[in-house]
């Protein structure tokens, strides 16, 4: 396959002819530089004899012609895939003990890491890149550590700490690589909050900007996959919901792992290629997978699905062990958006009281006595120091449940358990039954 461009028929033996060719020679030349890194690696060859000039002659013209264009021309390192093919219940323990050779952490999360480092090995054919983000609440936890570790595991690692959002999506449409960004607390931004969140989906990665001199539009193409590093959880809901959150803890005294820095040059390059040629061997089985997974949503679906469909390929164990982890990691993911959190927060005010019905100042004033929940601190849109009556509307509204005059003793704007039922049972998981409904009140009318 040529590249698709014109090329002229011409009569070498005159010099305006040898003239000609030579123009046209620069031509296809600037169109190979215009090309992603992978389109012209398919081409470079038939390219180069057809041109007549040796093949390394070719890439280092392209080059040059890409630098002064500022394109951006980044070099990774190229992995030869194993020459025979590799048993992935041998080769994902032995990634999990390669990470935990370096970092102290639950072994759940040394699983987790591992698949997700396989995985970005397979972004040619995947929908949605699930963010890695490596989290703690203080320093010296091991969270550096761990992305660099993976950094040495993953395919085309790329570290962009300090990138500007420009730089990022120009080398995410030209080479597809697995950014790494540390200390992610000191320069997140609703621009980089907004590529990667449009990053996290092949459908909508696409980040369209205006280029040159007469401002033409250009799209970009940025789905791919990132690994965060940072203390906290310094993202909106919207960016962490499309997360796994590993939460790492300082280690003691008492444990010990080995120096990363000290390690050999050349110590992860065999691990490396048998990813590789597990990877080339399995594309398209992880394509076409879709495991069962029970208690997860829908985008904790899109974020785990091929995190769990390879954990298979090593065996029943480790597919138990990361549905467990998928599970665990999910429900205390703070993913999940603040309306959400608002009906699981309503339920359980319906459920203490016993109750089918609710004034809405009584309803706030319930929500708002917990201080380590959201609402006592409510300050969202308007800096206001807990949640009001609009605000509470507004959250609501995307249910469609309104309010509406009740009456318990008096009559004041509230709300009724019904008109709850189908988003509780739409977005919340089920209670246990010493817990559903009973329909009955309690004194909360005299309280209200």
């Amino acid at each position: 396959m040529t590249a698709n461009y014109p090329k002229k028929v011409v009569n070498i033996n005159s010099e305006q002819n040898k003239e000609n060719t030579s123009l046209d020679d620069n031509s296809i030349i600037s169109e190979l530089a215009k090309m992603s890194r992978l389109e012209y690696a398919k081409v470079r060859k038939e390219e180069a004899k057809e041109i007549g000039i040796p093949v390394g002659t070719l890439d280092k013209l392209v080059a040059e012609v890409r630098k002064e264009n500022n394109k951006t021309y980044i070099e990774f390192p190229e992995i030869t895939p194993l020459d025979k093919s590799v048993d992935f219940k041998k080769l994902l323990p032995e990634i999990i003990s390669t990470i935990q050779t370096y970092v102290i952490c639950e072994y759940e999360i040394a699983l987790v890491a591992a698949l997700w480092s396989v995985l970005t090995w397979f972004v040619g054919v995947l929908k949605f890149f699930p963010i890695l983000l490596i989290t703690s609440a203080t320093k010296e936890s091991g969270k550096s550590t761990l992305q660099e570790v993976l950094f040495e595991l993953c395919f085309r690692p790329y570290l962009s700490s300090g990138a500007s959002v420009a730089s990022m999506f120009r080398i995410m449409d030209e080479h597809r690589p697995t950014f790494f960004s540390d200390e992610i607390d000191n320069y997140v931004d609703e621009y980089y909050a907004g590529l990667l969140n449009c990053g996290f989906s092949l459908k909508n990665g696409k980040y369209t900007r205006c280029e040159g001199d007469s401002n033409e539009p250009r799209t970009f193409y940025v789905a791919g996959f990132r690994c965060l590093c940072g203390i906290g959880k310094l993202l909106k809901d919207t960016t962490l919901s499309r997360c796994i959150i590993l939460e790492m803890k300082r280690k003691t005294a008492n444990e010990h792992v080995e120096r990363l820095s000290r390690t050999p040059e050349g110590t992860f390059k065999e691990l490396q290629r048998k990813i590789a040629r597990f990877a080339e061997d399995n594309k398209d089985h992880i394509k076409e997978a879709y495991p069962t997974i029970e208690k997860l949503n829908n985008r904790a679906l899109d974020v785990w699905e091929k995190l769990i469909a390879l954990a298979d390929l090593a065996g029943d164990d480790f597919g138990k062990k990361a549905r467990e982890a998928a599970i665990k990691l999910s429900a205390s993911n703070d993913a999940v958006s603040t309306s959400v959190d608002l009906l699981g927060d309503i339920r359980e005010i319906f459920e203490t009281f016993k109750t089918d019905k609710i004034f809405t100042e009584t309803l706030i004033v319930q929500l708002c006595k917990d201080p380590e929940k959201k609402w006592s601190t409510y300050d969202f849109k308007n800096h206001e120091k807990e949640l009001k009556p609009r605000q509470l509307a507004n959250l609501l509204s995307g249910y469609g449940i309104k309010s509406k005059d009740v009456r318990i003793g008096e009559v004041k704007k509230g709300y009724e358990l019904d008109q709850f039922t189908d988003a509780f049972s739409r977005y919340l998981y089920p209670l246990p039954p010493e817990k559903s409904a009973t329909g009955q009140q309690n004194d909360i009318e005299q309280r209200q």
